[in-house]
């Protein structure tokens, strides 16, 4: 099996989601069912995780609007952290949980003697991959919240 088609071992990838959210961990996860010969698990995961990014964006962006998300500004430090904090271990739990759940097909073919990517020559495709969905995926999450308060504020 080539490089390109080895699945990675799931459970790093839960790390994605600690700067890129649940974009970035979304289409890793969404690219390794389809590296476990799993073309639909892969297109769901990506779906939801789509779905998921714009709700969860969205309403951080609505409370933003309404002040009860503390913004960046050293005059807002501290408001509303719970609600970011939340945010934070719930897109890393989200994460987790499909994570699991590739698990089984992950050890499946382990089990057949195949080595996963990542391994050997093969650490710099992961760590770009990684780096690539990280940044990417906290690119996309700040574009939406933005768009949200620009809507929900009115201007």
């Amino acid at each position: 099996m080539s490089s390109t088609r080895r699945p990675w071992s799931p459970i790093p990838l839960i790390l994605v989601a600690l700067v890129g959210g649940l974009p970035g961990a979304g289409a890793l996860l969404g690219i390794n069912w389809y590296r476990l010969g799993r073309p639909e698990e892969g297109r769901r995961t990506i779906l939801l995780f789509a779905i998921l990014t714009l709700v969860g964006a969205t309403v951080l962006g609505w409370l933003n609007s309404r002040g009860q998300v503390g913004g960046v500004s050293p005059d807002s430090a501290g408001e509303g952290a719970g609600v970011l904090v939340a945010w934070q271990f719930g897109q890393i739990g989200i994460a987790a949980v499909e994570a699991l759940r590739q698990r089984g097909p992950f050890e499946r073919f382990l089990a057949e003697e195949n080595s996963p990517a990542g391994l050997g020559g093969f650490v710099a495709e992961t760590v770009v991959a990684m780096a690539f969905a990280a940044i990417g995926g906290a690119l996309i999450h700040g574009a939406i919240v933005r768009l949200a308060v620009r809507i929900f504020s009115g201007s």
